[in-house]
Protein backbone atom coordinates (compact mmCIF):
# COMPACT_ATOMS: atom_id res chain seq x y z
CA UNK A 1 0.00 0.00 0.00
CA UNK A 2 3.19 2.35 0.30
CA UNK A 3 2.89 2.80 -3.41
CA UNK A 4 -0.79 4.06 -2.98
CA UNK A 5 0.68 6.82 -1.26
CA UNK A 6 3.40 7.54 -3.54
CA UNK A 7 1.10 7.52 -6.29
CA UNK A 8 -1.49 9.75 -4.53
CA UNK A 9 1.56 12.72 -3.15
CA UNK A 10 3.65 12.60 -6.68
CA UNK A 11 0.61 13.23 -8.11
CA UNK A 12 -0.72 15.71 -6.19
CA UNK A 13 2.96 17.30 -6.57
CA UNK A 14 2.01 16.96 -9.81
CA UNK A 15 -0.56 18.72 -9.84
CA UNK A 16 0.89 22.06 -7.64
CA UNK A 17 3.35 21.66 -10.46
CA UNK A 18 1.16 21.88 -13.35
CA UNK A 19 -1.00 24.63 -11.69
CA UNK A 20 2.03 26.96 -11.16
CA UNK A 21 3.42 26.70 -14.45
CA UNK A 22 -0.25 27.63 -16.08
CA UNK A 23 -0.33 30.12 -13.77
CA UNK A 24 3.25 31.51 -14.79
CA UNK A 25 2.33 31.15 -18.39
CA UNK A 26 -1.44 32.19 -18.63
CA UNK A 27 -1.88 34.82 -15.55
CA UNK A 28 -5.21 32.44 -15.23
CA UNK A 29 -5.82 29.81 -12.53
CA UNK A 30 -6.92 26.48 -15.02
CA UNK A 31 -7.66 23.12 -14.86
CA UNK A 32 -4.96 21.13 -14.16
CA UNK A 33 -5.97 18.11 -12.66
CA UNK A 34 -7.41 14.98 -13.77
CA UNK A 35 -9.53 13.82 -11.30
CA UNK A 36 -13.14 15.38 -10.34
CA UNK A 37 -12.57 16.48 -6.68
CA UNK A 38 -9.10 15.27 -5.85
CA UNK A 39 -6.07 17.77 -6.70
CA UNK A 40 -3.65 15.34 -8.66
CA UNK A 41 -2.35 14.49 -12.11
CA UNK A 42 -1.93 10.75 -12.33
CA UNK A 43 0.44 10.66 -15.15
CA UNK A 44 2.58 12.21 -12.47
CA UNK A 45 1.75 9.44 -10.08
CA UNK A 46 2.24 6.77 -12.69
CA UNK A 47 5.55 8.22 -13.88
CA UNK A 48 7.10 8.62 -9.98
CA UNK A 49 6.10 5.02 -8.95
CA UNK A 50 7.50 3.59 -11.95
CA UNK A 51 10.72 5.32 -12.14
CA UNK A 52 11.25 4.47 -8.20
CA UNK A 53 10.47 1.28 -9.02
CA UNK A 54 12.55 0.51 -12.34
CA UNK A 55 15.59 2.92 -11.58
CA UNK A 56 16.67 1.58 -7.91
CA UNK A 57 19.33 -0.62 -9.42
CA UNK A 58 20.68 2.28 -11.03
CA UNK A 59 20.18 4.89 -8.58
CA UNK A 60 23.84 5.56 -7.84
CA UNK A 61 24.31 6.56 -11.60
CA UNK A 62 22.79 10.05 -12.39
CA UNK A 63 22.93 9.66 -16.14
CA UNK A 64 21.37 6.60 -16.26
CA UNK A 65 18.50 8.34 -13.56
CA UNK A 66 18.05 10.50 -16.15
CA UNK A 67 17.81 8.79 -19.16
CA UNK A 68 15.51 6.41 -17.31
CA UNK A 69 13.36 9.21 -16.39
CA UNK A 70 13.59 10.78 -19.58
CA UNK A 71 12.03 7.49 -21.15
CA UNK A 72 9.91 5.62 -17.89
CA UNK A 73 7.65 9.25 -17.77
CA UNK A 74 7.66 9.62 -21.27
CA UNK A 75 6.77 6.20 -21.93
CA UNK A 76 4.09 6.59 -19.23
CA UNK A 77 3.28 10.14 -20.37
CA UNK A 78 2.38 8.34 -24.13
CA UNK A 79 0.08 5.64 -22.79
CA UNK A 80 -1.59 8.26 -20.59
CA UNK A 81 -2.38 10.96 -23.12
CA UNK A 82 -3.28 7.67 -25.20
CA UNK A 83 -5.71 5.97 -22.63
CA UNK A 84 -7.38 9.80 -22.10
CA UNK A 85 -8.20 10.09 -26.25
CA UNK A 86 -9.35 6.66 -26.97
CA UNK A 87 -11.18 5.58 -24.01
CA UNK A 88 -12.37 8.94 -22.37
CA UNK A 89 -12.40 11.32 -25.66
CA UNK A 90 -10.53 14.16 -24.03
CA UNK A 91 -6.60 15.39 -24.15
CA UNK A 92 -5.41 16.79 -21.25
CA UNK A 93 -2.37 17.97 -23.33
CA UNK A 94 -0.97 18.63 -26.66
CA UNK A 95 2.31 18.87 -27.75
CA UNK A 96 1.93 19.19 -31.51
CA UNK A 97 3.01 22.43 -31.68
CA UNK A 98 6.33 21.77 -29.50
CA UNK A 99 9.68 20.19 -31.76
CA UNK A 100 9.85 16.77 -32.11
CA UNK A 101 6.73 15.54 -30.97
CA UNK A 102 4.84 11.96 -30.95
CA UNK A 103 1.34 12.73 -31.98
CA UNK A 104 0.85 15.39 -30.10
CA UNK A 105 1.06 13.05 -26.47
CA UNK A 106 5.35 13.77 -25.79
CA UNK A 107 7.74 15.90 -27.47
CA UNK A 108 11.47 16.16 -26.89
CA UNK A 109 11.59 19.17 -24.41
CA UNK A 110 8.95 17.93 -21.85
CA UNK A 111 10.52 14.69 -22.37
CA UNK A 112 14.15 16.49 -21.37
CA UNK A 113 12.07 17.70 -18.31
CA UNK A 114 10.95 14.40 -17.07
CA UNK A 115 14.12 13.53 -16.83
CA UNK A 116 15.50 16.51 -14.34
CA UNK A 117 12.88 15.91 -12.71
CA UNK A 118 13.33 11.93 -11.87
CA UNK A 119 16.71 13.05 -10.91
CA UNK A 120 15.11 15.60 -8.17
CA UNK A 121 12.73 12.85 -7.19
CA UNK A 122 15.42 10.39 -6.90
CA UNK A 123 18.01 12.00 -5.26
CA UNK A 124 16.03 14.57 -2.87
CA UNK A 125 12.34 14.38 -2.66
CA UNK A 126 11.76 10.50 -2.30
CA UNK A 127 14.62 9.69 0.25
CA UNK A 128 13.06 12.02 2.43
CA UNK A 129 9.46 10.93 1.91
CA UNK A 130 10.00 7.47 2.11
CA UNK A 131 10.49 7.27 5.69
CA UNK A 132 7.36 9.44 6.51
CA UNK A 133 5.08 7.06 4.53
CA UNK A 134 5.30 4.04 7.07
CA UNK A 135 3.92 5.75 9.75
CA UNK A 136 0.16 6.38 7.62
CA UNK A 137 -2.76 4.16 9.27
CA UNK A 138 -3.69 1.08 7.74
CA UNK A 139 -7.77 1.78 7.96
CA UNK A 140 -6.99 5.70 6.78
CA UNK A 141 -5.24 4.00 3.42
CA UNK A 142 -8.21 1.52 3.23
CA UNK A 143 -10.61 5.28 3.12
CA UNK A 144 -8.15 7.32 1.25
CA UNK A 145 -8.14 4.23 -1.53
CA UNK A 146 -12.10 3.55 -1.42
CA UNK A 147 -11.97 7.42 -1.64
CA UNK A 148 -9.90 7.70 -4.77
CA UNK A 149 -11.55 4.78 -6.48
CA UNK A 150 -14.56 6.46 -6.12
CA UNK A 151 -13.60 10.10 -7.26
CA UNK A 152 -11.63 8.27 -10.48
CA UNK A 153 -14.82 6.56 -11.33
CA UNK A 154 -17.22 9.65 -11.24
CA UNK A 155 -14.30 11.73 -12.75
CA UNK A 156 -14.54 8.71 -15.78
CA UNK A 157 -18.02 8.84 -16.11
CA UNK A 158 -18.09 12.90 -16.52
CA UNK A 159 -15.27 12.71 -18.93
CA UNK A 160 -16.90 10.24 -21.02
CA UNK A 161 -20.03 12.03 -20.87
CA UNK A 162 -19.05 15.18 -22.26
CA UNK A 163 -16.25 14.57 -24.01
CA UNK A 164 -14.25 17.50 -22.13
CA UNK A 165 -11.57 18.42 -19.62
CA UNK A 166 -13.87 21.40 -18.77
CA UNK A 167 -16.16 18.86 -16.96
CA UNK A 168 -14.06 18.36 -14.30
CA UNK A 169 -13.60 21.87 -13.57
CA UNK A 170 -16.14 22.34 -10.66
CA UNK A 171 -14.19 25.10 -9.23
CA UNK A 172 -15.00 27.17 -12.48
CA UNK A 173 -18.83 26.87 -12.45
CA UNK A 174 -18.52 27.57 -8.46
CA UNK A 175 -17.32 31.20 -9.29
CA UNK A 176 -19.77 31.44 -12.05
CA UNK A 177 -22.73 30.55 -10.08
CA UNK A 178 -21.39 33.10 -7.34
CA UNK A 179 -19.45 35.65 -8.77
CA UNK A 180 -21.85 36.67 -12.23
CA UNK A 181 -19.91 35.57 -14.85
CA UNK A 182 -16.48 36.00 -13.42
CA UNK A 183 -14.00 33.61 -13.25
CA UNK A 184 -10.62 33.57 -13.18
CA UNK A 185 -10.28 29.98 -14.94
CA UNK A 186 -8.44 29.82 -17.87
CA UNK A 187 -11.10 29.20 -20.63
CA UNK A 188 -10.28 25.68 -22.69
Amino acid sequence: MIYFWYFVIYSFFGFVLESSYAFLKTKKVGNCKCFLLSPLCPVYGFGAVFSVLLLSPVNQNMVLVFLGGFFVCSLVEYITGYIYERLMHVSFWDYSKHPLNIHGRICLPFSMVWGILILGLIYFVHPTLKNIMWNISPLFTWLALGFLLFDGLISIKFLRKNCSVESLNWVNKFYQIFFAGKTPMAEE
